[in-house]
Order: structure tokens, then sequence, then C-alpha cells
């Protein structure tokens, strides 16, 4: 719906959106506000995350470059991180520190991303998906004991990725 549009700094979805597609923001790399009307009965923002997040599953739909996971999301979904598809290397790489409620990381969840070189994984997190990770900038990555299933591609095309620790227990 707005794929590529990287003036996009900003959306509200208002209380009658009940659907938005799989990477309706992909390429939108200047966003880095979005809410959600507090009557939408689909889908919220809490905390002030600036995401989209499906109330009812708790699962982080559509993120930003300046998305906090709230501590209370469960999956971080498909292509949850496509707005950074395109978005310029910045001078100072984020760094997202993933929560312990997240138990799920979805396939292609940050591919392309090349906002982070660091990604924090919490203890919780079990699952990461089908090219989770495909061709982004992590420079490290540390699997804690909690994960018992990673895709065999979820860091394909990792090419700054330099080293990978994995915790007693996997």
């Amino acid at each position: 719906a707005f794929e590529n549009c990287s003036g996009l700094t900003s959306i509200e979805i208002p209380g009658s959106v009940t659907s938005i597609g799989v990477g309706a923001f992909e390429g939108c790399s200047g966003l880095t506000s979005i809410t959600v009307n507090s009557g939408n009965r689909v889908y919220d923002s809490r905390e002030g995350c600036n995401a989209i997040i499906k109330t009812h599953t708790n699962t982080l739909y559509v993120a930003c470059k300046s998305t906090v996971i709230p501590d209370d999301v469960k999956v971080i979904a498909s292509h949850a991180f496509m707005s950074l598809i395109f978005a310029p290397v910045p001078e100072e790489p984020l760094e997202l520190v993933i929560p312990k409620s997240v138990e799920v990381i979805e396939s292609q969840a940050f591919a392309g991303c090349r906002s982070f070189k660091k990604i924090t994984f919490s203890e919780g997190l079990k699952s990461i998906g089908y090219w989770a990770f495909n061709a982004t900038l992590l420079e490290s990555v540390v699997i804690p004991a909690s994960v018992n299933d990673i895709d065999p591609r979820a860091f394909n095309r990792c090419d700054s990725l330099k080293v990978i620790k994995v915790k007693k227990g996997n």
C-alpha cells in the first residue's frame, strides 16, 4: 500500500482498520512514529512502542527504526521490520533488545534490515524462522539456551556476521 514511501515519517492507524497486509510499509525508511487509535479492536501501539501490534496474539506486526518492543510481545511477525529494508546504513548503528516475552521470530522478520549491527536476544526465545535475519549487517549473535529451533537459513547472506555464540542447553 505504501511501499517505498521513504518520505513517510509517521502513521496513525484509525480505529476502523481491521486488516493490514504483509509488507504494507515495506521500504518506508523514514518512518519513525507509528500509533494506533485507542479505539482499534484489532491492533494497538501500546506503551508508545512505535509499532503495530496485533492485540489478541501479542504479535509485533509492523515496526520502524524507533520501535521499542514491549515486554509482553510474544511473536515478531514475518516481515515486521520491512520498513527498514532499503534504509541507508546509519552512521551510528542501532541496537535492539528482544525482550524475554518474545518466543518466536518468524521468517524474514528482519530480512534486508541494515539498520542494526547488534540485536540482543533474551532467554525465552524458542524459535528463529527462515531467513529471519537474511542479508542484515549483524556482526555477532548470542543464541540463548532457550532456543530449540533455528532454521538453517536464519542468518543467510549475513556477510558481516563474524561470531555466533550458542549458550549451553541448545
